[in-house]
């Protein structure tokens, strides 16, 4: 039986996160598993740099990485930057010193990168779907839309729609919620026009959705609504609720993901409303997991990229 410790990392707008895994016998086995919230996003500003107190934010966190992966070859380890990281002007900065810090190579993936892997993980770990699967993951600043059949992708498509940039954009200065959670709606549904014809076009036989934005949305229905998938009903059950200030069982969130709910909330309406989507199930992982299926498929002399794009 072959054995080989490898790990993915993912430097996301909103949080860092890592995952640690044995692979055996093809299949991955996880060892160890953190997220932590960094608000790379939160650091931008308007002409597009990254401060020093996010760059070090970052940095603090790597540090606690590092101890996990210190003792793991290099060729069994891939970092990648997403949105943020494509944004900021200074990206290099941050990504000089933490690769210093960490003693592997960091890399800046597009949007559509980003969403290839998000379906490559998917695809692994979501073996038993069958038909066309629409995949979506709203990450802080940005959201992945993938429409694949097996390990084949048909459509993709990264939008620059995010749970922390849009809550700084409608609900920090806005004194009503209400208000704030209908402007995000309608911000995010004009932000999709130009690929919702497309991807109805291709249609679906399922729903996935990925990232700790759609987790936590899911986690408050089952825990108030009940029901272990996201429908229009149930997620039209918790906008109203939040809406008119009703009392919401929150325990299932972390404490530093709650005030992200309405953002996250907002932009999963107005995507189900856009695609008129009837279900989606929820996945644990997707971005992490890709990225190491993509280097194993690589060192294997897999070239799993190709495949998928093929």
């Amino acid at each position: 039986m072959q054995e080989r410790l490898v790990a993915g990392i993912d430097l996301g707008a909103n949080s860092f996160h890592m995952i640690v895994a044995r692979f055996v016998d093809h299949e991955l086995v996880p060892v160890d598993s953190i997220a932590e919230k960094v608000q790379l996003i939160a650091g931008v500003d308007e002409h597009k740099i990254l401060s020093e107190e996010a760059i070090l934010r970052g940095l603090n966190c790597l540090q606690r990485f590092k101890e996990r992966i210190k003792n793991i070859p290099a060729d069994s380890v891939r970092i990648v930057g997403t949105s943020t990281l494509r944004i900021s002007k200074n990206s290099h900065a941050f990504i000089t010193r933490a690769e210093k810090l960490l003693g592997f190579p960091i890399a800046i993936v597009s949007g559509h990168e980003e969403a290839r892997l998000i379906y490559l993980g998917i695809a692994h770990t979501q073996k038993n779907a069958t038909g066309k699967r629409l995949v979506i993951d709203i990450g802080g600043g940005s959201t992945e839309f993938i429409i694949g059949e097996g390990f084949a992708i048909k459509d993709l498509a990264s939008k620059h729609i995010g749970c922390v940039s849009y809550k700084e954009r409608f609900l920090t200065e806005e004194p009503d919620p209400a208000k704030g959670i209908e402007q995000m709606i309608q911000a995010v549904k004009l932000a999709l026009l130009d690929i919702q014809h497309r991807f109805l076009q291709q249609g679906w036989s399922s729903c996935i959705g990925c990232s700790g934005a759609i987790r936590s949305v899911g986690g408050v229905i089952r825990d108030n609504f009940g029901g272990t998938s996201i429908t229009p009903a149930n997620l039209h059950q918790l906008k109203q609720a939040v809406i008119l200030k009703q009392p919401v069982n929150l325990t299932s969130i972390n404490a530093d993901r709650r005030s992200l709910l309405l953002p996250s909330l907002a932009i999963l309406f107005a995507i189900f409303e856009t695609f008129k989507i009837e279900q989606m199930q929820i996945a644990d992982g997707a971005l992490r997991e890709g990225l190491i299926y993509d280097m194993l498929g690589r060192s294997r002399h897999e070239d799993i990229r190709q495949r998928t794009i093929d």
